[in-house]
């Protein structure tokens, strides 16, 4: 009697236990974290660390890797996927590499240097889940700048449209056909570019409570506070990023790396979504370059900033106004001389 008192409510306890997976994967359906990453494994495991700090119940982690060796020590976890390339890609590249391994009904990107707080998925998948929305990513605010271990928060400024590393999407745009281009610069963002041009909808969310904070470093995207009219502030570091997470980030150990293949934006990108712009007037055309990206491959590609291009331009004009005047000059001197002696000296020699 007790041996099928015992079994049946084995069958019970297993019922329950389906039932309530089920459940979860209905009201949390699988939500895939995709991470591009090379040559920066210490970053690679913190972010790994703060994936499974997330309250998203339901998650998975793709990891593509096309550093010179495979990663080292990362978090003991089944949900992680990881793969190692044999050369060296372009990040939009790794990013189709990661959501065709993806198994999640929504993508989340994550970049494996900077810092997102537990609640950073749910608050970003919900909108997609309830059908209010096919995309979200959130607004620039806090940024963490390494190198002077400062905190600061940036509103938004008027050249600045959301923050793509906290993009967020429903797979179904992926199964469409969008693709990130092969560049690594601005992919991210084509990507949103070229949904919204199939009709599909982004909400972009507000990062008060720091749901994303931005580590400034060796970065890809190269900028300074001063190339743009950005409300820039210093401030104390937030209660929510801990002694520990602090002292993490002060002594990690980075290494240049070297930029990416395709480090330009993409050709393709037509920088005229108002959904992505601030400021962008009603006729659609940003009145500014995007946002401090490499211009294309085949546009200038010199290096020099604006100030010393001018300082170049300068320098010839006037070594140009030089040997004009030298040219008038040597002239008038030698109608002189003609003037005065009846011809012009060619030499002393006499036959």
């Amino acid at each position: 009697m007790m041996v099928r008192l015992s079994f049946v409510l084995s069958l019970v306890f297993a019922a329950f236990l389906a039932f309530a997976a089920a459940s979860t994967a209905e009201e949390s359906p699988l939500v895939s974290v995709i991470i591009p990453t090379h040559g920066r494994n210490e970053f690679l495991k913190k972010a790994v660390e703060l994936i499974q700090r997330q309250d998203y119940p339901n998650l998975e982690v793709i990891i593509v890797d096309d550093s010179e060796q495979v990663a080292q020590d990362l978090p003991v976890d089944n949900r992680i996927k990881y793969f190692h390339l044999g050369s060296r890609v372009s990040i939009g590249e790794k990013r189709n590499i990661a959501v065709h391994h993806a198994q999640g009904a929504v993508i989340v990107h994550w970049d494996d240097d900077d810092f997102f707080r537990p609640h950073r998925i749910s608050a970003q998948v919900a909108p997609i889940l309830a059908g209010e929305t096919d995309m979200t990513v959130l607004e620039h605010h806090y940024y963490f700048h390494l190198p002077s271990q400062t905190f600061y928060t940036v509103k938004r400024a008027s050249s600045w449209g959301p923050h793509f590393a906290t993009f967020v999407y429903r797979r179904a745009i992926f199964e469409s056909g969008v693709r990130y281009p092969d560049n690594s610069m601005a992919e991210d963002y084509a990507f949103a570019e070229f949904a919204l041009e199939k009709g599909y909808k982004i909400l972009v969310q507000n990062n008060e409570d720091g749901k994303h904070v931005y580590l400034r470093h060796q970065n890809t995207w190269e900028f300074e506070f001063s190339d743009y009219d950005a409300q820039v502030r210093a401030v104390p570091r937030p209660s929510f990023f801990s002694e520990d997470d602090f002292n993490f980030y002060l002594h990690v150990k980075t290494t240049v790396a070297g930029k990416p293949p395709k480090h330009y934006a993409s050709d393709k990108v037509k920088w005229n979504r108002r959904e992505l712009h601030p400021t962008v007037p009603a006729d659609g055309i940003p009145a500014y370059y995007p946002p401090y990206y490499p211009k294309y491959h085949n546009d200038d590609d010199s290096g020099l900033s604006t100030a010393a291009k001018i300082g170049i331009g300068v320098g010839v004009a006037g070594g140009v106004v030089l040997i004009v005047g030298v040219g008038i000059a040597a002239y008038f001197f030698f109608q002189w001389r003609k003037n005065n002696d009846g011809y012009v000296r060619i030499n002393d020699s006499h036959v």
